[in-house]
C-alpha cells in the first residue's frame, strides 16, 4: 500500500475540522418585520418640529393638516421649524396636492438656507418647489430656472441629486429625451459619489452617509429608488438595465413588504419597452412624481388602499412605513421571506463604509435578496440616522431573503469598482451555504465573521 495514501484520510479529517463552523441557530424572526405596523405616539415637542413632519409622513397623512397647523402655532420659531415647514409644504404639494403651500414652502426654506447653509437638502427642496410653480403657471423660462437651480444643488450635494432633477423630470409633462437622459445620468453621478463618500472622514460627508440608507425618514429609501431609476432607464431605452433595477426593487432590504412591490412586478411582467410607450402616453404614472398635473396624473388621486394615510405615492414610495401588512383591503402582495444574521469585519482604510449585501444561491447566480447601503431593522423605535461603523470593526448585518440554500457575498467600492470583498467564512474551499427557513432568522453571529479583503 502507497504509505501517501494512508495520509489522506486524517488529512481530510482536519481539513474537514479546520472547516467547521456552528449550525446556525435557528428564532422566530421579530414580529415587527413580518407583521403591521406598530405605529408609536405622534411626537409634539416643540422643539423638535422635525419628528413631527417625520411622523405624519411615515405613519398617517391624514394628520396632515394638524401638523401643518401645529408648526404654524406651537412649534418653537427658529431653524428647526422653517426647516421643517419647509419639507411639511413639500409633502403637502407633492403628496397631497396642496398647491397653496407652495408659497410658505419656498419662503420657509429660504430661511432656513440662510440659517444653516450646509444643509445640502435644503436648495434641492426649494427648487424642486419653485420648479413645480412655475410649471403649473405654464411659465418656461421659470421652469428652466428652476432646473438650473436643481442642478446647482445636485453640484453641492451629489449624492441626494436623485431628489432633484430625476424626480422633477419623471413627473415633468414636457420633458424630452435630452431631460430624461440626464435624470438617468444623475443617478449614474450619484453612485459614484455615494462610493466616494465612503473614503471621507470629514463631518459633513459622515452625516451624509448616515442618511444614504433606509432609516425612520425613509424606510423603503432603496426599493423606492431602485423602482423609479428603472422606469428612466425604460424611458431612456435602457431595457436590460430598467429590468435590473425592479428586480432590484422587488428584493431589496424590506422590499419583500413594501407598499409598490405589485407595481414593480407589472412593470415587469410588461417589459420596459411597454412601459415607457405607457408612461409617453400618460397611461401609466411614473414613480416618484404623481401630484395632479404630473405625466400620467390628470386629476388628484390618493391611494385607495390605506384610508387615506398614505396620499398619492410621490412621496411615500419611500417615506412611508406603511406596507403590505398594513394594507386592510389585503390587496397588496407580500413575499415569503427569511433572513441571515451573521458578523462582518469591515476593512481598515475605509472611514464611512456603506457596503452592499448580497444572497446568493450560487456563484454564478442572480442574487434573491440584497441589503443595499446601511439598513435599520427596527425603524418603529430608532429616529437616528445610521452612524457609520469604525474601521476594522466587527459588526453584525441581516438580510432579508427568499427561503432555500444561500451564502452572503459583500462588496465596498466606488460604482461597478470593487475595492473590498467578502464570503460567508470558511476555512478553505468555497463560501459557506445557509439554508434559509420562511419566517425565520439563521442567525450566524456564533460562527467566524465573513472579513472583507482587497478585490484581486
Amino acid at each position: 500500500m502507497n504509505p501517501r495514501a494512508r495520509l489522506i484520510p486524517p488529512l481530510f479529517a482536519l481539513l474537514a475540522s479546520a472547516c467547521a463552523q456552528p449550525d446556525p441557530v435557528y428564532l422566530p424572526a421579530p414580529e415587527h418585520l413580518l407583521s403591521a405596523t406598530q405605529v408609536p405616539p405622534m411626537p409634539s415637542d416643540p422643539d423638535d418640529p422635525w419628528a413631527r413632519v417625520v411622523w405624519t409622513m411615515n405613519y398617517d397623512l391624514r394628520e396632515f393638516d394638524g401638523t401643518w397647523a401645529w408648526l404654524e402655532d406651537e412649534a418653537t420659531p427658529g431653524l428647526e421649524r422653517d426647516r421643517s415647514m419647509g419639507a411639511a409644504a413639500l409633502l403637502g404639494v407633492a403628496e397631497l396636492d396642496r398647491f397653496e403651500l407652495l408659497g410658505p414652502g419656498i419662503d420657509s426654506l429660504a430661511a432656513a438656507i440662510a440659517a444653516d447653509p450646509e444643509d445640502g437638502r435644503l436648495p434641492a427642496w426649494r427648487a424642486y418647489l419653485v420648479t413645480l410653480e412655475a410649471m403649473r403657471a405654464g411659465d418656461e423660462a421659470g421652469t428652466e430656472a428652476g432646473y438650473e437651480a436643481m442642478r446647482a444643488a445636485t453640484d453641492a450635494y451629489t449624492s441626494f441629486s436623485l431628489f432633484g432633477v430625476t424626480l422633477t423630470v419623471a413627473g415633468d409633462p414636457n420633458a424630452d429625451e435630452a431631460l430624461i437622459r440626464e435624470a438617468l445620468d444623475e443617478y449614474d453621478r450619484l453612485l459614484v459619489d455615494f462610493g466616494e463618500l465612503q473614503y471621507e472622514d470629514d463631518a459633513l460627508s459622515q452625516a451624509r452617509g448616515s442618511r444614504l440608507g433606509d432609516w425612520a425618514s425613509a424606510p423603503f429609501n432603496m426599493p423606492g429608488t431602485q423602482a423609479l431609476m428603472g422606469d428612466m432607464a425604460a424611458r431612456a431605452g435602457e431595457h436590460d438595465r430598467a429590468k435590473r433595477h425592479w428586480y432590484t426593487a422587488l428584493r431589496g432590504n424590506e422590499a419583500y413588504r413594501w407598499a409598490f412591490r405589485d407595481e414593480v412586478q407589472e412593470r415587469l411582467d410588461l417589459g420596459p419597452e411597454a412601459v415607457a410607450e405607457g408612461i409617453a402616453a400618460g397611461e401609466l404614472q411614473p414613480f416618484g412624481a404623481r401630484f395632479e398635473g404630473a405625466l400620467g396624473t390628470p386629476e388628484g388621486f390618493v391611494d385607495p388602499r390605506f384610508e387615506g394615510r398614505v396620499g398619492n405615492g410621490s412621496c411615500t414610495l419611500c417615506h412611508t412605513r406603511l406596507g403590505a401588512f398594513d394594507d386592510p383591503t389585503e390587496s397588496s402582495s407580500s413575499m415569503e421571506v427569511g433572513f441571515i444574521r451573521g458578523t462582518m469585519v469591515l476593512p481598515e482604510g475605509v472611514p464611512n463604509p456603506m457596503p452592499n449585501l448580497f444572497a446568493l444561491p450560487g456563484q454564478d447566480s442572480t442574487p434573491k435578496g440584497f441589503q443595499i447601503a446601511r439598513i435599520e431593522w427596527n425603524q418603529d423605535e430608532s429616529k437616528a440616522p445610521l452612524p457609520a461603523p469604525e474601521p476594522g470593526t466587527e459588526v453584525e448585518y441581516m438580510i432579508a431573503t427568499p427561503p432555500g440554500l444561500q451564502f452572503v457575498a459583500g462588496r465596498i467600492g466606488v460604482d461597478d469598482r470593487v475595492d473590498f470583498d467578502a464570503y460567508t467564512a470558511r476555512t478553505i474551499g468555497p463560501p459557506r451555504y445557509i439554508d434559509v427557513r420562511a419566517g425565520e432568522i439563521a442567525d450566524i453571529t456564533n460562527a467566524k465573521p465573513m472579513v472583507f479583503e482587497a478585490a484581486d
